[in-house]
């Protein structure tokens, strides 16, 4: 079976047999699969069996989109676009429902346009490949992928995939057996995920980065970066190429060499004016070097990622090559964090310094300073951006990294974090301006200091980019979801002895209102965790007192044994409990500071590649401002002249401003190139697995 190509099956004028062919698979497998894992499949993929292609591919992108995006619905190219509108041509007009359609018909459309246009015949033979393939894996029959493995194209890609889809199916078992097996399946095709980009990586370290970023049409142009961050793939992470491809994208268009510590003095000048003299002393990347064998500069949109320098424009005339080195600095992603930085810094600054001196009554001071009406402004287009980059991230489909805390808690807590700073700083700012009264003033400049401390707290947002720190924040996270496993065991352990012992000591004492129980039953009982132990002080009055009764010194010394059960379950036990466990999260995360930097670095990495120019607040509102008008010039443009033939590889401006985390190449035979690069760097290795488990099944055999 590995020297046979499967596509020598599919007939070139039988296609519409193929469509029948795999529904008919996947009812067939569907009748014949366990209870367990039929319930598995209902829980990713939904009901079996499947009626059409249609609904097939409906449910391939609601399985698969869960938890890295779409596979099907992406595909923008003129195959399926003729599809699509042969197909519309033929809706019930009165309801405009697809369900009038007759059964066959989208196959024998397909049939006809594969007759008519044999140069997409090719593409629909690989995208069966590719439903095999995923058949394969959500039957469970790894085997039959790895044979798979060899005919399919972009084989990082579909390993990635599998080993992402067992990964769900190992969460999803309720037997420890049936876990371990998903498990390891999926951690032998991470495996070779990575081994097939580290081959790459030997052959062509720049052909390799690519392979990551560039955006797979035969999977909904998406990318393996996007795959491995969002199932976490510890092994893909780890490679070499994977660390390489981050600096390719974290220094764009200048030269790597701007990493060595020689070169930070210039880049710190180069800021400090504003990038005036950049041109002169930055290093950029160098045409000869950069495009020797490798990707062209013409050949990847502007819409997404492209390092590479236009060698065309080599031999401009100085004027116009120094204007296009200032916008190559301020474009790159280093320079932008860099005029981030120094903004939030200046914008804390300016916050601490109104909140310590100039939050005045507007009764005393009816003009606010200057320094209020700056913190809004800064705070509203920080907000903007947000909404803004999250919308940029649904649209484009780049939301790898939507809820992959793999915790609930820390996923609650990390929404919480990014939109509580907003709602409690617009919150305070209704309280400032929605009264003169002196109580209202106390209340906004309660909110906006707990405000404060968010953004203070948020700051901590710029070390992900340094190696010997940005593993330090995934242990306060880790640690953080432990702690609020102890949360409650310690709320019970105080509330306890809170309530008891004002029962005994302090019968009719406590008040009756939300100060006097919370300062009296647990604000106290708090303290002990620490080591203050305010009651003890009060039992030994109680008990020396001569005014005390025989009934009150017997309740005093019943608390004494009940303070010191307490202190023995908080102090020695708990906290000693959770010291361990903090330890152990600590340790976790040392043993995989690479996975978890590079993790982190990839999500910073992205931000400040797809940010604006001019990307520090509040100098961020021009480009909003920009945006905003090439998007509606854009949309107008396209209602007025939609009649009109479009221009081929045309990028709106509005795109190139906000740009997408992928490579898009501008042309197919690019997409050709890097699969034949993949292909032949990786069939080797393919090769050697197949006959590797060949071997192993014939050893086994013959020992039966």
């Amino acid at each position: 079976m590995a020297g046979f190509d499967p596509l020598t099956l599919i007939e070139k004028d039988d296609i519409s047999s193929y469509e029948k062919f795999i529904l008919d698979l996947y009812a067939k497998t569907s009748a014949a699969m366990n209870t367990s894992h039929k319930n598995r499949i209902t829980k990713l993929f939904g009901r079996l069996p499947l009626k059409s292609i249609r609904e097939l591919n409906d449910k391939l992108n609601k399985f698969v989109g869960s938890f890295f995006g779409s596979i099907y619905s992406c595909e923008d190219d003129s195959f399926n676009n003729r599809i699509k509108i042969d197909l519309s041509n033929h809706v019930c007009n009165c309801c405009r429902s697809h369900e009038h359609i007759e059964n066959d018909y989208e196959l024998t459309t397909i049939h006809k346009i594969i007759t008519n246009d044999p140069i997409d015949i090719t593409h629909m033979k690989h995208r069966m490949l590719r439903d095999l393939f995923l058949w394969s894996i959500f039957m469970d029959m790894p085997e039959m992928a790895k044979v798979l493995l060899l005919h399919v194209q972009s084989r990082i890609c579909v390993a990635l995939i599998a080993s992402a889809i067992f990964k769900q199916y190992s969460k999803l078992s309720q037997t420890i057996d049936l876990k371990g097996k998903y498990l390891t399946q999926s951690f032998e095709f991470e495996t070779y995920a990575a081994m097939f980009i580290d081959k790459c990586y030997k052959y062509n370290e720049k052909r390799a980065c690519e392979l990551l970023l560039r955006q797979i049409p035969l999977f909904g142009n998406i990318t393996c970066m996007q795959i491995a961050i969002s199932s976490e793939s510890d092994k893909l992470v780890k490679t070499a190429c994977f660390h390489e491809t981050l600096n390719q994208v974290w220094y764009d268009k200048l030269s790597l060499t701007n990493r060595h510590i020689s070169a930070k003095l210039l880049q710190i000048l180069s800021i400090l004016t504003f990038g005036l003299i950049a041109p002169w002393i930055i290093s950029y990347r160098k045409e000869n070097q950069e495009s020797l064998n490798n990707t062209k500069d013409d050949a990847l949109s502007e819409e997404g990622i492209n390092y590479y320098v236009d060698e065309q424009n080599s031999n401009e005339e100085k004027r116009t090559n120094y204007w296009k080195r200032f916008r190559y600095f301020h474009e790159n992603p280093l320079i932008k964090m860099s005029y981030h930085f120094i903004s939030y810094v200046w914008f804390l600054l300016v916050f601490s310094y109104m909140m310590l001196y100039r939050l005045d009554a507007l009764n005393t001071c009816p003009i606010p300073h200057w320094t209020e009406f700056y913190v809004i402004i800064t705070v509203s287009t920080m907000f903007c951006e947000e909404a803004r980059r999250l919308y940029h991230e649904y649209d484009t489909r780049m939301t790898e990294r939507w809820g992959s805390t793999s915790s609930t808690i820390l996923t609650v807590l990390s929404n919480v974090f990014y939109i509580m700073p907003y709602f409690l700083f617009y919150l305070g700012f209704a309280f400032r301006y929605g009264s003169y009264d002196e109580y209202l003033l106390s209340t906004a400049r309660i909110i906006w200091a707990l405000d404060l401390e968010l953004w203070y707290l948020r700051s901590l947002k710029f070390v992900f980019a340094l190696r010997f720190l940005g593993p330090k924040l995934f242990m306060l996270k880790n640690m953080l979801r432990d702690l609020f496993a102890f949360v409650y065991m310690i709320f019970i352990a105080m509330t306890a002895y809170g309530v008891v012992s004002r029962a005994l000591i302090l019968y009719r004492q406590v008040s009756f209102t939300s100060h006097g129980i919370f300062s009296q039953i647990f604000y106290d009982p708090y303290w002990f965790i620490y080591g203050e132990v305010s009651d003890k002080d009060l039992l030994e009055e109680i008990v020396n007192s001569n005014s005390s009764t025989t009934g009150n010194v017997a309740q005093a010394i019943a608390t004494h044994v009940l303070l010191a059960f307490h202190m023995l379950l908080i102090n020695i036990l708990l906290l000693s409990l959770i010291t361990a466990v903090f330890t152990h999260s600590i340790d976790e995360v040392r043993e995989n500071t690479e996975f978890y930097w590079r993790y982190q670095r990839y999500a910073f990495v992205r931000e400040y590649f797809e940010r604006l120019p001019l990307s520090c607040p509040p100098l961020i509102v021009i480009s909003h401002i920009v945006l905003l008008f090439l998007t509606i010039r854009r949309i107008c443009h396209s209602i007025l002249c939609r009649n009109q033939a479009p221009i081929e590889n045309h990028v709106p401006l509005s795109k190139k401003l906000a740009r997408v985390f992928k490579m898009i190449p501008t042309n197919d035979s690019q997409n050709k190139q890097w699969d034949s690069f993949e292909n032949a760097a990786t069939h080797s290795y393919i090769r050697s697995i197949l006959e590797k488990n060949k071997n192993k099944d014939t050893l086994s055999t013959s020992h039966g």
